[in-house]
Order: structure tokens, then C-alpha cells, then sequence
């Protein structure tokens, strides 16, 4: 009978722990729900694949750039703010952000609106013409006539050298598989799915 006491008590403070654990990070709502989920209806399970596969491999990456002394990807120094005109309490803010976040303050004063069509050949333009990087974060990724073509481009500027990298959310791309992106990789450039529960899809390949 004591064995299966301890094994009650130790599901008990299981479920608990892992609960705090998913209410307390940053998850997206969704993903947070179903990690609850799967806590409270799966005993032992749940709890054991959150632990395995709970964090986001991601996060930690930028977690430990943060703690590599504020670099931005590109090595510049992220936080000189020192170029621009705040005062002494704004420049600590904005050192503060940027070595959040890893990049650099822009000082660009001008925003230009592309609707529609307009914004798809605007940012195909910018790709073919980047020469050291093209860091790509979207939400939604079909594989339509728009995704090939941008995936297309994509591959080139990889192939010509350009540092590539492309993150995507798979609650938004939920339709959209695994190997629609393995030309990308195959071309030389980075391909990772963002916020999932899927234990596969969390590392960079």
C-alpha cells in the first residue's frame, strides 16, 4: 500500500509543479492550454514530456547571447546609444532594450505603407539585393504560388552565400510541412518553426 502512496504523492506534486511551471513562463495562450491539458489529463506523461520538451530551445539561444555581454547578431556593440540625443536617464533605457533584444537602435525617421501586392515585391526586391544577411520572421507561410516564390528567393540569396534564416509560427502555419522548407536547408540557409508543442520542431536545422 506505501508504494502506491509515494507514487500518488509524487504525481500530486508533479501535476502542481508542472502547472506553476506553464502558468508562470511566457508560453503563448495556446500553448499554454495545452500543456495544461496534457498535465492535468495525462498523469506521469504530461508532466514527463514538459519537462523533456516544455522549453523552447529558442529562447535559450537568445538567453545565452544576452548573457554573452549584449552582442547583436552582426557583433556591433548593442548598446551604444551614445549617437543619439537623450539624456542620461534615456540613454540607460535604451541600452536596457537593446540588450534585450540584441539589436541596435534605428535612427530611421520615415515609414513607407506597401499594400497588397506592393509589399510581397518590396520585400522579394530586398532579398535578392541582401549581400550579408536576410533574417526572415513571419506568422503565416502557405504553400502557394506566394510561399514558393518567396522560399525561391530565399534559396538563391543561400546560394550565393547570403547568411539566411527563417522562423516561422506553427500555430499559423499549421498546414504547411516540414519539407515544403528542406530546399532552404539543403541551399545552405536556416529553418526553424516557432511556439510548438512538437518536440521536433523546436531546434534550428
Amino acid at each position: 500500500m506505501l508504494p502506491w502512496l509515494v507514487c500518488l504523492l509524487l504525481l500530486y506534486f508533479a501535476t502542481w509543479l508542472t502547472l506553476a511551471s506553464v502558468l508562470l513562463s511566457s508560453k503563448r495562450p495556446a500553448s499554454m492550454i495545452a500543456w495544461i491539458g496534457a498535465t492535468i489529463f495525462l498523469p506521469f506523461i504530461g508532466p514527463t514530456l514538459y519537462l523533456l520538451f516544455g522549453s523552447d530551445r529558442l529562447r535559450r539561444k537568445r538567453l545565452q547571447r544576452r548573457s554573452d555581454g549584449g552582442r547583436s547578431p552582426r557583433g556591433d556593440n548593442a548598446d551604444d546609444a551614445t549617437g543619439f540625443d537623450f539624456t542620461a536617464d534615456e540613454q540607460a533605457l535604451v541600452r536596457g532594450v537593446t540588450m534585450t533584444n540584441c539589436n541596435r537602435l534605428s535612427g530611421l525617421d520615415e515609414i513607407e505603407l506597401l499594400p497588397d501586392e506592393a509589399y510581397f515585391d518590396a520585400l522579394l526586391s530586398e532579398i535578392e539585393a541582401a549581400q550579408h544577411h536576410v533574417h526572415f520572421q513571419t506568422y503565416v507561410w502557405r504553400q502557394d504560388e506566394v510561399g514558393r516564390k518567396f522560399l525561391a528567393a530565399l534559396c538563391h540569396a543561400a546560394r550565393r552565400g547570403v547568411e539566411v534564416r527563417l522562423l516561422v509560427d506553427e500555430l499559423g502555419s499549421f498546414e504547411t510541412k516540414d519539407e515544403f522548407f528542406a530546399p532552404l536547408i539543403a541551399a545552405g540557409g536556416e529553418f526553424s518553426w516557432s511556439y510548438t508543442l512538437h518536440p521536433r520542431r523546436n531546434a534550428i536545422s
